[in-house]
């Protein structure tokens, strides 16, 4: 019960804060100006990660318990909202968003012992802290630059994220794991409160405050469950969890080394980019990168209990045909619907479109709060 609660307070902060913040988002200078390696024509104000952190924390500080590791949790994303709404407001180099990410996992690691321990598939079983704290530092600064940098359409980080994150909650919630899942449960209320106003086209971005926050938080639940929730689950059953944009960041700094380039310089060779280049519209992209996510996440919930040899195998296997398939493509210059510039909306953007245009989801979306939140305080009370 408490779970659901979570959920449905920080959905509701989460949207409340938002159009406020869109409005304040002009004189504050919190806006994501249109550029050549960008989707969108017009500015859009970036303060979702905002409205995100304060909906997800205040469920957290309320009514859930206070051990160390939520302590670090809470202490940690401060760190990180602190530097993505700076970054936000003024492009930081990235040295100094990467140290904000570094004081973060440190307080996790050092303050919360949040660390990465037991990895069979490596050889590692109660490893030292010479081995595990470096390891940790690195999962977690991959994960949370990952979902950064894949944010990158309207929706997109947004709806990966959720579905990893609702996947991880089914987990949590299998594993008897409370702490784990009142945590993700919240995350999971503000990301469909965000999800309200950054569908395509978007109103609000989440900003580099949010996709860090999504990023980090998703790291940190993953090890709490894995390493000390539930030791039984496959260490290796995160690649599946989080590995699409892990797979996307891998590609595009692989293909910069290659190329003779920064790992961090600026371009469109991300999965959408390559999407929205062979034809696909926008809707198109987000909805293939959403089923590819969900046959991840399902992988991850399906073999949890299975070697991690198993899970390293299918994750190499999906990375490989990935890698192919649009290399494959790139070779041959194939494009969807043939002409790349042609106006006509296909049949999934029509769809789309008429569905946001009638209202239902709008409609059936409050009929479903109207009567779902009061029956679940009567029950809750009595």
């Amino acid at each position: 019960m408490l779970a659901t609660f979570n959920f449905i307070v920080a959905m509701f902060i989460t949207m409340v804060l938002i159009l406020p913040l869109m409005k304040a988002a002009i004189r504050w200078s919190f806006v994501d100006m249109p550029a050549a390696r960008k989707v969108h024509s017009v500015p859009i104000p970036q303060v979702g990660g905002i409205a995100m952190a304060a909906g997800t924390i205040t469920p957290v500080i309320l009514w859930v318990e206070h051990p160390v590791e939520v302590v670090a949790f809470l202490l940690g994303v401060g760190v990180i909202l602190i530097f993505g709404v700076w970054d936000d407001r003024r492009p930081l180099d990235y040295r100094v968003k990467f140290l904000g990410q570094i004081i973060a996992v440190g307080i996790a690691v050092f303050y919360g012992d949040i660390v990465i321990q037991t990895v069979p598939c490596l050889g590692l079983d109660q490893s030292p802290y010479a081995v595990s704290v470096p390891l940790t530092f690195f999962a977690l600064l991959g994960i949370t630059n990952a979902i950064n940098l894949a944010d990158g359409l309207d929706g997109l980080a947004g709806g990966t994220t959720f579905m990893s994150i609702a996947g991880l909650s089914l987990l949590a919630y299998m594993a008897h794991d409370q702490t784990v899942l009142l945590l993700s449960t919240a995350i999971l209320g503000s990301v469909v409160g965000f999800l309200r106003f950054n569908t395509y086209p978007a109103q609000v971005f989440m900003g580099d405050a949010g996709s860090q926050f999504l990023g980090f938080t998703s790291g940190i639940l993953v090890i709490l469950l894995t390493q000390k929730g539930n030791p039984a689950l496959s260490p290796a059953m995160p690649l599946l969890l989080l590995g699409l944009p892990i797979l996307d960041t891998f590609i595009v700094m692989a293909q910069r080394l290659y190329e003779g380039r920064s790992p961090f310089a600026l371009d469109r060779n991300h999965l959408h980019h390559k999407l929205l280049s062979i034809g696909y519209d926008h809707y198109e992209a987000v909805v293939l990168i959403y089923a590819a996510q969900a046959v991840l996440v399902t992988g991850a919930v399906y073999f949890r209990y299975y070697s991690d040899a198993l899970n390293l195998l299918l994750y190499a296997g999906f990375s490989a045909a990935t890698i192919i398939l649009f290399s494959a493509l790139k070779h041959v210059r194939w494009r969807t619907h043939g002409d790349t510039q042609s106006p006509t909306p296909t049949l999934l953007t029509r769809s789309i479109v008429r569905l946001k245009q009638s209202g239902a989801l709008t409609h059936y979306s409050k009929l479903y709060l109207s009567v779902f939140v009061p029956v679940y305080v009567v029950f809750a009370v009595f």
